[in-house]
């Protein structure tokens, strides 16, 4: 795929971060969806078939049947109108040079369009199906029914995809996503050559809160706090997970260690804010936090993503024995005092 300018670059990073959202494969074709595409196209008698996804107020293809994505992956108008309107688009007849100004329809001679919505949650537009016609469509000619089926199959793939890439208590993130999304960003930083950071939060006294407000107070609290840690990364990349009990995990693209400092704090800041209130003590509930960075691609050795997230791990346990309700990274801490880590693996 061809990316000749830094706005093509940006496209192309916030395209595939609304893939990973949508539990899509990224470094190779995704066989379900492409399936799907080869039938809606053999059904109706396309010339071509694309899935499409909002990026940048505008629309970009993922994946096709019959178009060329290395030629471009940006979309037709037709495409970002649907996601604009969430409706049906059909166009009978299009502009003479509706191909010219999508690169990926190539030399196809595209005479008719029609672009279906694909919803989550029966309201959030989150794709279009698109259909292009080398031969006049009318609207009478168009066999809704069987395209609605068609998209509808593809929602409950993407569903059942969300279901397991999810923590049934908070909606974050599981520990299988975070993974597969930490080793995907490890891969994407050494290829660039970009910062990294990673940080692992624990919710400080948790233990005794459930000890004395019980488990289903516990986990309000935890759904809550969640909640915060969510909204304070919400950036293209950003990645926030359930790391297991009353941990949570969180992936920071293309930060550097102060600057993965600031968000992390402010995130703690806000959890503090937040005035949960904790049966067992006198303050509200507090989080810790431990960081780790990578920033340097010596011999383009990166290691692997467990060494980093056991190094936040050991930060988050000199962030715990320093008091609770702070942050600690990795590369601050001497290097003759730094604790040892409890575990050196991922939790199971």
């Amino acid at each position: 795929m061809r990316i000749t300018t830094a706005q093509d670059s940006d496209f192309f990073e916030a395209r595939r971060h609304a893939m990973e959202k949508l539990g899509l494969e990224t470094e190779s074709q995704d066989y379900n969806l492409n399936r799907i595409l080869q039938l809606a196209r053999q059904l109706h008698g396309a010339c071509a078939t694309a899935f499409s996804v909002p990026v940048n107020k505008s629309a970009a293809f993922v994946a096709a049947d019959g178009l060329n994505l290395q030629n471009g992956i940006r979309a037709s108008k037709g495409c970002a109108e649907v996601l604009r309107t969430g409706k049906i688009v059909i166009q009978p007849t299009v502009a003479p040079m509706f191909s010219s100004t999508c690169p990926a329809l190539g030399n196809l001679d595209v005479c008719s369009y029609v672009g279906v919505p694909v919803l989550r949650d029966g309201s959030q537009t989150i794709g279009v199906i698109s259909w292009f016609f080398d031969h006049s469509v009318g609207t009478q000619g168009v066999d809704e029914v069987s395209m609605n089926n068609l998209v509808r199959l593809l929602e409950d793939s993407l569903d059942f995809r969300a279901l397991g890439l999810k923590d049934a208590l908070t909606n974050l993130y599981n520990r299988r996503h975070l993974i597969h999304q930490a080793e995907a960003e490890l891969r994407r930083a050494a290829r660039l050559k970009e910062p990294l950071s990673f940080a692992i939060v624990d919710v400080d006294w948790f233990k005794s809160f459930n000890d004395v407000a019980g488990h289903a107070a516990g986990d309000r609290a935890l759904i809550s706090v969640a909640h915060m840690i969510e909204q304070s990364f919400r950036r293209a990349g950003d990645c926030v997970c359930r790391y297991g009990g009353e941990e949570f995990a969180i992936i920071i693209p293309m930060t550097p260690t102060e600057e993965a400092i600031e968000l992390v704090d402010k995130m703690r800041r806000r959890v503090y804010a937040g005035n949960i209130h904790h049966p067992a003590r006198y303050s509200p509930l507090s989080v810790s936090a431990g960081i780790s960075t990578l920033d340097s691609f010596a011999n383009g050795n990166t290691g692997d993503f467990s060494l980093y997230f056991k190094q936040a791990d050991i930060a988050l346990y000199a962030a715990k024995e320093n008091g609770r309700n702070r942050v600690v990274h990795y590369e601050k801490l001497p290097a003759e005092v730094r604790p040892r880590s409890k575990d050196n693996q991922l939790p199971n």
